[in-house]
């Protein structure tokens, strides 16, 4: 516990001064940091004994990061067909036999998208509607993680998912969407007042479900490659991946919510 605490604390004040004080450029060279290391990771889980497949996986996110940030009427479309070409490609031509390389393109491809294509709104949230908004997904999902963990650990008792997470309960989804809510509306009257009650609400409840289920997709891909965490970059935490999880899903959904819905 006294590791978790110290590791959190760290990446707080790491974390806070960016979120108050820089601009959106560093917003984006933070997020693409975190996709590096996540993509390595997941490397690291679904292919072990192919580590080398991380430098076209690198290579094909960051054009379609690159391009979405700065480039997305002009490139985007030809940096994601480039993306997947390079890595089937690289299944193709760089594994010994087909079965393997059949395996490694659909499992590389499954990073790009999850890693890349989800994560890239994070930034995307901060370009378009400013940095307030990157820090109210931020405060959805955490206000639903320990939301969820506290009412999970003080009245769960139906399973939410046992496969794929055996510690999760319905009772604790509930909580942990109760606290995003309220901490959503909340930070809303104070720093964004445009958007209004009712989008808070189902907003919060959008985005909250939806960092749910990125947490049991993390769960399904560590337990598909029989790994505990993603990886240890953070003591008592585990990897980059297992904190940025829910926010993989979270920040498509709130994007979408502002773009088409609440404005």
């Amino acid at each position: 516990m006294k590791t978790r605490v110290i590791s959190a604390a760290v990446a707080l004040a790491l974390l806070v001064p960016c979120l108050v004080v820089w601009d959106t450029k560093a917003a984006e060279a933070i997020v693409g940091l975190v996709m590096a290391i996540g993509l390595f990771e997941f490397v690291r889980m679904a292919t072990p004994d192919n580590l080398k497949s991380v430098v076209p996986l690198w290579l094909a996110g960051g054009g379609i990061y690159a391009s979405a940030l700065y480039w997305p009427q002009q490139g985007l479309h030809g940096a994601v067909v480039l993306a997947v070409a390079l890595l089937l490609c690289w299944a193709l031509f760089f594994t010994e036999t087909v079965e393997a390389g059949f395996q490694t393109a659909g499992k590389l491809l499954f990073g790009l998208g999850w890693v890349v294509v989800l994560g890239l709104h994070i930034p995307l949230l901060t370009t378009q509607w400013g940095m307030p908004y990157a820090v109210l997904l931020l405060l959805i999902v955490f206000a639903g993680d320990t939301g969820a963990y506290f009412v999970g650990r003080a009245l769960g008792k139906r399973k939410l998912f046992e496969r794929v997470s055996p510690k999760k309960t319905w009772e604790g989804v509930f909580g942990g969407l109760a606290a995003s809510v309220l901490i959503t509306v909340l930070f809303a009257q104070q720093k964004l007042p445009e958007l209004e009650v009712v989008h808070c609400v189902v907003m919060a409840l959008l985005v909250g479900s939806a960092g749910v289920t990125g947490d049991l997709i993390e769960s399904m891909v560590k337990r598909a490659c029989k790994v505990k965490d993603s990886g240890s970059i953070m003591p008592g935490h585990g990897g980059a991946l297992d904190r940025v999880d829910s926010l993989l899903m979270g920040a498509p959904v709130m994007y979408l919510y502002l773009k088409h819905i609440a404005f």
